[in-house]
């Protein structure tokens, strides 16, 4: 009888352990902890200590405050154990923090400092044409990344290459994009390179903008863009790996540009804690409604789209698949 107790309770915890981690069926996990990993998923494995803040601001419904709860302790998320984890510094080591204050010092209005790098993946990207269809002949190789000094907003543009027409090209779409925003670019910050060539300063010149290089070996100067770069590829791998573990099938690490983009969009329409805002309220001196988390879905989840005769009012044979 002990025998078949024992095996029948090793049984249970394997079949409580099947599945999703946020099902109902794992009794591992509260009601307000499963709830509380669903929206860490859907916000793009933000940290949990400013999730629950969300939640208690009432962003998130009603649910939010309970889950938003200190007492509410927060699960580990695998994810973001593959994806998150730091080198441990060594014994007895120590670390200097450039304080960003001094960087961007009177730099109080958005737009007034940019700056700006740019990060190359040797993964070849997967490249949609203005149609939607995937064109074969072309791959991201990375990203030029724009961050603001005053309200940390931060924009990136997917490239096939560096030279210093895509730079440009870059350039003048946030510049547009920040213009429909109502905020006017002075000042840039930036490393050397492709940033020192003469189509850049022509254009920099045209604008009546100003640009400051970093000097040699002093990569800190361009040190908020640098991080940046951090914030996002932490995200971005993160909700990738997150993708590969529940949906292998569907997922493929070509599709690096978009889980890029989305962790940019969400970055920047999640409030801090510190000052109570997101870097878009900043950016756009308006208050925001949350509706972008609110709407919010997991990054890399399989969805179905209704077959396009359907959606034309055509009709279809019956034992087609309607989507």
């Amino acid at each position: 009888v002990l025998i078949c107790s024992a095996t029948s309770s090793r049984r249970t915890m394997e079949m409580s352990l099947c599945g999703s981690v946020i099902s109902d069926k794992n009794k591992n996990l509260s009601t307000l902890q499963r709830e509380l990993l669903r929206w860490h998923y859907r916000l793009g494995h933000v940290n949990f200590q400013n999730l629950q803040w969300i939640g208690r601001q009432g962003i998130l419904g009603e649910l939010g405050y309970k889950w938003g709860s200190t007492s509410v302790k927060p699960p580990i998320c695998e994810p973001c154990q593959y994806g998150k984890q730091p080198r441990t510094p060594k014994q007895g080591s120590t670390s200097r923090r450039v304080n960003e204050g001094i960087l961007s010092k009177e730099k109080l209005n958005p737009g007034d400092l940019i700056f700006s790098d740019q990060f190359e993946n040797s993964m070849g990207g997967r490249y949609y044409n203005e149609q939607g269809r995937m064109n074969t002949h072309h791959e991201y190789k990375g990203e030029t990344i724009f961050y603001d000094a005053a309200s940390r907003y931060i924009f990136v543009e997917n490239q096939v290459g560096f030279t210093a027409y895509e730079t440009l090209q870059s350039k003048m779409k946030f510049e547009r994009m920040s213009h429909g925003d109502g905020v006017e670019i002075k000042r840039y910050c930036t490393d050397n390179g492709i940033y020192t060539s003469q189509e850049f300063g022509a254009h920099l010149q045209i604008n009546h903008q100003t640009i400051r290089h970093s000097g040699v070996g002093a990569h800190h100067h361009n040190g908020p863009a640098e991080n940046a770069i951090k914030i996002i590829m932490n995200k971005a791998r993160t909700m990738m790996l997150h993708a590969l573990l529940n949906w292998p099938d569907h997922t493929e690490l070509s599709l690096w540009p978009y889980a890029v983009n989305y962790a940019v969009y969400l970055y920047n329409n999640i409030p801090n804690q510190e000052t109570g805002l997101a870097p878009i309220e900043i950016w756009t001196s308006s208050k925001s409604s949350y509706s972008a988390l609110q709407k919010s879905h997991t990054w890399g989840c399989p969805a179905y789209v209704l077959d396009p005769r359907l959606q034309n009012g055509a009709k279809i044979p019956k034992w087609k698949p309607r989507s």
